[in-house]
């Protein structure tokens, strides 16, 4: 059962800072600048490894240090970046355990082919969970600004000890994170003048983990109208923004943890959801997958705006202080899993028919 009135929220403002024109920045927990250099070209007269294997060439690495744990990654910048032949390059993170995750996959290749001719032209690229560009754009120079992940198909995939993880599904430990680049094709040049990695920490000890979105295993519901959203994400919806996903901000021993949904309809009307417990498996819900489960409450309601929305806002009660208010506080040393239902007046009809509602990804938050 679902408690907590529900009504309409007075006029949602805040302010939105644009990337290049694109897609607004979100609030992290942490953000981590690396250096920048030369990318260098593949080995003149010689194959620079085997795709899909090992790479034999000298990629480009540079690396950041984070203090906490990674719940969650919100974006990716790469700065100053300006390559030639865009389909030469491979670029993705290593995490300190030396786990690989891809970033972009060699934009039109197929292992073996040279891929997308056109350039990156010189400027700052912004790597962004859902609602980007896309990078695979044939002979055409790409402009900076923000871009979904790019993981190839086919034979162009690169699956060997590399993760196609969606941002908000990368986690991993407190430590050495690596941006690499391999340039897998000789005769262009590029180069990068620093890289910034920002996301969601565990706080020193109370986490943010991300589930139910597409990818994560446990979770065994299909999407209703059977179409995924981008990897990390609720299920699709009728904007085809990727689905929606569910981070947050803030730290838990301090009561200021913030809920941020993206990947929404522009103005949809959004319920912030609590539970008391997960369901990993997922059930339907709408035209989405819900995972939070136990005794629900409504926590929020807020419009989205260009697609975003935020909860608590300024003036709003903490998520502590609401929950308690609801009937449900909550105990140090215990959990409660969140998502974000949204409005989707033509979603339902335009994908399968049905319900004109649809869901987030989930987040669990350990309250210390």
């Amino acid at each position: 059962m679902i408690s907590g009135a529900m009504q309409l929220p007075p006029k949602l403002v805040f302010l939105c800072v644009l990337f290049a024109g694109a897609a607004p920045l979100r609030a992290s927990n942490f953000s981590a600048n690396g250096a920048g250099g030369t990318i260098p070209d593949a080995p003149a007269g010689t194959s620079p490894g085997t795709w899909n294997v090992s790479y034999a060439g000298t990629p480009f690495v540079s690396t950041v240090v984070l203090a906490n744990p990674v719940a969650s990654l919100l974006d990716v910048r790469l700065q100053g970046l300006q390559h030639t032949w865009r389909g030469d390059l491979r670029i993705y993170l290593n995490d300190p355990q030396g786990h690989s995750y891809n970033l972009i996959v060699r934009p039109g290749s197929n292992g073996s082919t040279v891929g997308d001719s056109g350039d990156y032209l010189a400027g700052d690229y912004m790597l962004v969970p859902s609602s980007g560009g896309n990078v695979q754009q044939g002979a055409t120079d790409i402009h900076p600004g923000a871009y979904d992940q790019y993981f190839n198909s086919g034979t162009g995939l690169w699956t060997q000890g590399a993760s196609n993880s969606g941002l908000g599904a990368i986690s991993g430990p407190a430590g050495t994170w690596s941006l690499v680049i391999e340039d897998w094709a000789e005769q262009d040049n590029g180069s990068i003048g620093g890289w910034v990695l920002e996301g969601l920490d565990s706080g020193g000890g109370s986490t943010f983990s991300a589930f139910c979105g597409a990818g994560d295993p446990q979770l065994t519901t299909p999407c209703p109208c059977g179409v995924d959203g981008a990897a990390g994400n609720g299920c699709e919806n009728s904007s085809l923004t990727g689905g929606a996903l569910l981070a947050a901000s803030g730290t838990p021993a301090a009561d200021d943890v913030v809920l941020h949904s993206s990947g929404e309809l522009p103005s949809s009307l959004s319920i912030f959801l609590q539970g008391q417990q997960s369901i990993a498996s997922g059930v339907v819900f709408g035209t989405g997958v819900r995972c939070t489960g136990g005794t629900l409450k409504r926590l929020y309601a807020k419009n989205a705006f260009v697609g975003l929305v935020s909860a608590p806002a300024a003036g709003d009660p903490s998520i502590r202080t609401q929950s308690a208010a609801l009937g449900d506080p909550i105990a140090p040393g215990s959990s409660r899993t969140y998502q974000v239902y949204y409005r989707d007046p033509i979603g339902g009809p335009a994908l399968c028919g049905g319900p004109t509602f649809n869901i987030s990804s989930a987040l669990a938050i350990a309250w210390p």
